[in-house]
């Protein structure tokens, strides 16, 4: 999941309503002085891990951060494709075995641990209690509307996805209208 990839996940409205009210609830922080507090955070936190004197490049205050739109939609994606692609890994492992019925797919939590997708949400979101509200909207959204985020994952059960090393030519004619 890479972080300088443009997210597929665009934020609508509720996401910006979410996004204004946990930002307003972190921190009175605004414009430049915000993006300059969350970069010294993010800066501090990443000498620490290189450090070996952690206690010197970590803030002595507690740093107010905010979570740009950006960052809201990279985890967003990321979280999406975590869970993707841990159920196609579920699937494929039910294919081992021999099968009387038809499986029913696990639980969230089951598939996705908490503990996971906060380690994978530290690397954009440097603020723990941060990243637990994110995770919490995001677990409420799925919920609200029944399934994925991104809207391909609608179509693109994990059971049905072959990698596609090229379409036959008059396939992709046809797929064009030119035939």
């Amino acid at each position: 999941y890479e972080e300088r990839e443009v997210p597929e996940y665009d934020a609508d409205d509720k996401d910006i309503a979410w996004l204004h009210n946990v930002n307003t609830k972190n921190g009175q922080n605004s414009g430049l002085f915000a993006a300059a507090v969350g970069l010294y955070h993010q800066v501090a936190q990443r000498i620490a891990r290189t450090s070996s004197d952690a206690a010197a490049a970590t803030p002595s205050t507690p740093v107010e951060v905010r979570l740009s739109l950006d960052t809201f939609e990279k985890a967003i994606n990321m979280l999406e494709l975590m869970h993707f692609d841990a159920v196609k890994a579920w699937w494929e492992e039910q294919q081992s075995g021999p099968s009387a019925s038809a499986p029913e797919i696990p639980a969230m939590k089951r598939l996705l641990p908490r503990a996971a997708a906060l380690e994978a949400l530290s690397r954009l979101v440097p603020d723990a209690r941060l990243a637990v509200q994110l995770l919490e909207h995001w677990l409420r959204r799925r919920q609200q509307e029944g399934g994925p985020l991104l809207a391909r994952l609608w179509f693109e059960q994990p059971w049905k996805v072959r990698p596609c090393r090229g379409w036959p030519a008059h396939a992709s004619a046809a797929a064009a209208g030119l035939r």
